[in-house]
């Protein structure tokens, strides 16, 4: 291709005046692309600019567990801090006890109850065989349903007082957190609002210790092992509201949430 371009200027030069010659000349001094070096044509879209790096070590953003809606749902057992709790109607208390018996939170405390007594063999004394673990499991699960049912649907309609339990946050100590949650056991709201004693809770619970001798192996009767597993079930709703108090804080130092 080059040599049949030079072949033509050359002959025009030839024949041209003397003045246009140079022209020509320099025309044919410009390099002419070869077919193999020319740049083949390309369809396709032209190439967007790379977004920015992201900056190094940034963590993937994470999505909180406890990231409370503003109006808490109406048979929610926690109110988180902001959070603005349903009013609750002498219908819909009956219905919150109800509520509770389905929680896995629930769940996860009968199965941890009955492994903890099949580990001491503790009351009630049904042995130690893994029979005696599906006994303590069933009984477990009876006492706390019937706990809650005494308490949360019958006691605190009775007695006009909120069953909830509102967390109190960050916003305050530890030490100060862990004393407010305890005391929830023996204090509570009414429905105005104001603060009570849970008669509702202490009841219901009681009511619920009185019950066991009707399950309970006859080791477990009596007065004496009704108050201790009185005392034993107040321990562990205390526990309980301690636990729940601090579990965001739990969950955010182990980078669960």
């Amino acid at each position: 291709m080059q040599a049949l371009a030079a072949f033509l200027f050359i002959s025009t030069a030839a024949h041209l005046p003397a003045q246009q010659a140079p022209i020509a000349i320099a025309v044919l001094q410009v390099p002419v692309p070869s077919a193999a070096a020319a740049a083949p044509l390309s369809l396709a879209p032209p190439a967007l600019p790379d977004a920015p790096d992201a900056p190094a070590g940034a963590a993937a953003t994470r999505v909180p567990l406890f990231r409370p809606a503003p109006v808490a749902p109406l048979y929610h057992k926690y109110i988180e801090p902001g959070q603005t709790a349903q009013p609750l109607a002498a219908a819909d208390k009956v219905l919150f006890g109800i509520h509770q018996l389905v929680s896995p939170y629930l769940l996860l405390t009968i199965a941890s109850a009955a492994g903890y007594e099949q580990a001491v063999n503790g009351s009630p004394n049904f042995g130690t065989n893994i029979g005696a673990y599906g006994q303590r499991v069933g009984a477990a699960a009876i006492r706390d349903a019937s706990q809650d049912i005494l308490s949360d649907s019958i006691m605190a309609a009775v007695f006009h007082e909120d069953p909830r339990y509102y967390v109190m946050g960050k916003r305050r100590k530890p030490v100060v957190r862990a004393g407010y949650a305890v005391s929830r056991v023996f204090i509570t709201r009414s429905d105005s609002g104001d603060a009570t004693p849970n008669y509702s809770l202490i009841s219901g619970y009681a009511g619920a210790a009185a019950l066991e001798n009707a399950y309970y192996p006859a080791d477990n009767h009596g007065f004496a092992e009704t108050a201790r597993s009185f005392g034993s079930s107040i321990g562990g709703a205390a526990l309980s509201n301690v636990v729940r108090e601090f579990l965001p804080d739990i969950l955010h130092a182990a980078r669960l949430e």
